[in-house]
């Protein structure tokens, strides 16, 4: 298993909190149960880090499929996401020439009542090197925060390189 790089992380983070964000706009612009879903939608951008060099840049295309709900229920709102779709890692300043094409899924639910507040986020991808490298992320999020300002979390990253 590999040491996480700052670089990554900081990468990492900042996708998680892009979806964060989208969450709280698609919850502010939907004031009623809503429905939206997407396919073969097409996105790139770079981020540092791959198992190959994790110092070195690199470009990210996906292809995603996803559905975003919105609940108003009696008890509060309650959001979901799920995407899903395939990648390809090409490299743009890195040691290695290696190029990754993999999977991923991710899972997000927001729950918000007069009571409780509730997060919970999965991220996994599987890639496979042009090298033979294998190559396994994943985040898990939990959150919870009680009326009384208690709150309990678990963080789980994991990356996983062979």
């Amino acid at each position: 298993m590999k040491t996480l790089q700052s670089p990554f992380v900081r990468s990492i983070l900042s996708i998680v909190l892009v979806f964060a964000v989208l969450a709280g706009s698609f919850r502010a612009a939907y004031a009623a149960d809503s429905v939206d879903t997407w396919k073969n939608m097409t996105d790139s951008f770079e981020v540092y880090a791959s198992c190959s060099d994790p110092d070195g840049l690199y470009q990210i295309t996906l292809v995603s499929s996803g559905t975003v709900r919105h609940y108003d229920e009696e008890n509060g709102l309650k959001f979901l996401w799920s995407e899903n779709g395939t990648y390809t890692i090409v490299p743009i300043d890195a040691d290695s020439p290696v190029t990754y094409s993999g999977t991923y899924n991710i899972q997000t639910q927001n729950h918000l009542s007069d009571n409780n507040f509730l997060y919970k986020f999965i991220f996994t991808d599987t890639a496979l090197g042009s090298d033979g490298t294998r190559e396994v992320f994943q985040i898990r999020t939990h959150i919870v925060i009680t009326a009384t300002g208690v709150e309990h979390d678990v963080d789980n990253v994991r990356w996983i390189c062979h």
